[in-house]
């Protein structure tokens, strides 16, 4: 649990492609961790640099590195398939065959997808109680912006639209209801995950709107940092 109850810090590091986000993340994780913090090191980068840097596999669940520190890569089919079964229930029905399941995944896959994960993955991380930092070695700036303004487009959506879309579907259910036509209008259980959904990234919107907590590192240059892999390097007996 964390040291003394105090919130979880947020630490992202953000920046083009081949900056050196990876390598500071890790040094940073190693760091806090020699002052006793227990880290986790969140990758939201597809490429999954996280497992290249270390040389060994990361999986989408916390992975021990070595004495408190963790890592995680975002696998975003592995996240959906936990989190949002009841929409591609609804999905797999609107397509008619259940063994259209593979093309509701990819229906699911919509840009940002990877963006929407990510921010869960860092309420997980934070919910779980097991670590005072997370340092997120953010996907490349164009991804991290969209990431970053998701939970506010997300929330314009459902103060505005999100409702009204609701009604409309209780309104429309019973008339369609043994019409083919039914099968278009999404299950009150389509909502509910939905509504989860943006309780939860809401959540996160709160954790990066707080800069007792979070903070950012932007890299403008490729990171020069050799003592960070021989710090990753098990030390002598």
């Amino acid at each position: 649990m964390r040291s003394g109850g105090h919130s979880m810090r947020v630490l992202l590091y953000t920046g083009k492609g081949g900056v050196g986000k990876t390598t500071l993340a890790l040094a940073s994780a190693l760091g806090a961790a020699q002052h006793g913090h227990r880290v986790c090191v969140l990758s939201s980068d597809p490429a999954h640099s996280l497992a290249d840097a270390l040389g060994q596999p990361v999986g989408p669940h916390p992975r021990r590195i070595t004495e408190n520190v963790y890592a995680r890569e975002i696998r975003a089919q592995v996240e959906l398939d936990g989190a949002w079964q009841s929409i591609q229930a609804w999905l797999r029905e609107l397509l008619r065959e259940e063994a259209d399941a593979l093309v509701a995944e990819e229906l699911l896959a919509f840009p940002g997808i990877e963006e929407l994960v990510a921010l869960r993955a860092v309420r997980e991380v934070e919910q779980t109680g097991d670590f005072d930092v997370c340092i997120i070695d953010c996907a490349p700036t164009g991804s991290t912006m969209r990431m970053l303004r998701f939970p506010d487009a997300l929330r314009i959506f459902m103060e505005h639209f999100f409702e009204f879309e609701r009604r409309g579907a209780r309104l429309l259910r019973p008339l369609v209801r043994g019409f083919d036509a039914g099968r278009l209008i999404p299950r009150e259980e389509f909502f509910d995950a939905f509504e989860r959904l943006y309780e939860e990234i809401d959540d996160v919107r709160q954790i990066l709107l707080d800069s007792e907590r979070t903070s950012a590192r932007r890299l403008h240059y490729t990171a020069r940092t050799p003592r960070s892999s021989r710090l990753l390097k098990p030390r002598p007996k």
